[in-house]
């Protein structure tokens, strides 16, 4: 987006999900099957958050691969679903009918949770991922983002099997705090944020962002001239309690004036839902 290569800052849409599981629909295998079972219902999320003023409009295809779709012992639906998705996000950015741009995210994670079976290998979710993100692309998106990385390692598999698709990345990184603000990865505790960035190839991604933390680090800055990748805010986690009130935290944060990361910045709202 041309306002966060400028230094500017976008508002991402909430959690689907759980905005799902609140409008009667289930949160087993992380909503995917509202995706085929409550198009009404997934049309009208995103309407909701377009209303509110989200920048970025996200599918509802986080842990949708064939790997984390069959966890839940679901096969051969990783195609169909992610389609289904997809094509409920554009069809709800053409009804809003609005002005401004509004790019549609084709929402990713990490396929390390297995169920029963134990954690994927490396090799399995890369090829897992990137069969995903080429859906994705060929369904029409505009970008990947890819969530709740967590490990350097996995990381770069992760990262790497989304770029094979041809589309601008954002990536979001799970951190937590310890009590003096100093941010980690979320299973990376052993060393700062900092330095774990440092050791994930960034050159290529367009926007990071941090998720489930309400500490922001500063001066933290990752660019290669063509492609400017922000630190941004996730207020996710942190014990964000789910109040209804994200339409109001939208527009004040459309009002409030953003410090300077020296960076872009990508705002981004996980679980709160509608009163």
């Amino acid at each position: 987006m041309g306002r966060l290569a400028d230094g500017g800052y976008a508002v991402l849409d909430g959690g689907i999900g759980t905005e799902v599981a609140r409008r009667g629909g289930s949160l087993g295998a992380w909503a995917n099957l509202a995706n085929a079972e409550m198009p009404d219902t997934l049309r009208a999320i995103h309407a909701d958050f377009i209303a509110a003023g989200a920048d970025v409009i996200s599918t509802n295809t986080f842990g949708c691969t064939e790997l984390s779709l069959a966890a839940h012992g679901i096969h051969g639906r990783e195609d169909e679903l992610n389609r289904a998705a997809v094509m409920l996000a554009l069809q709800a950015r053409e009804r809003a009918g609005v002005e401004r741009p509004l790019p549609v995210a084709g929402c990713m994670t990490t396929t390390s949770y297995r169920g029963p079976e134990g954690k994927v290998a490396p090799a399995e979710e890369d090829w897992a991922l990137a069969s995903q993100a080429r859906i994705l692309a060929d369904a029409g998106v505009d970008l990947l983002m890819v969530e709740m990385l967590s490990h350097v390692e996995r990381a770069r598999v992760e990262l790497a099997a989304a770029a094979t698709a041809g589309l601008p990345v954002w990536a979001g990184f799970s951190c937590i705090a310890d009590e003096g603000g100093n941010l980690t990865l979320l299973n990376q505790p052993d060393e700062p944020l900092e330095e774990s960035l440092r050791r994930i190839d960034l050159s290529g991604i367009e926007v990071a962002f941090i998720m489930h933390t309400r500490a922001v680090p500063l001066g933290l800055s990752h660019r290669d001239g063509a492609h400017p990748a922000g630190v941004a805010r996730h207020p996710g986690g942190d014990g964000l309690p789910h109040d209804g009130v994200l339409r109001r935290r939208l527009r004040e944060r459309s009002r409030r004036p953003r410090r300077d990361l020296g960076t872009a910045q990508a705002d981004g709202v996980s679980g709160p839902t509608y009163a």
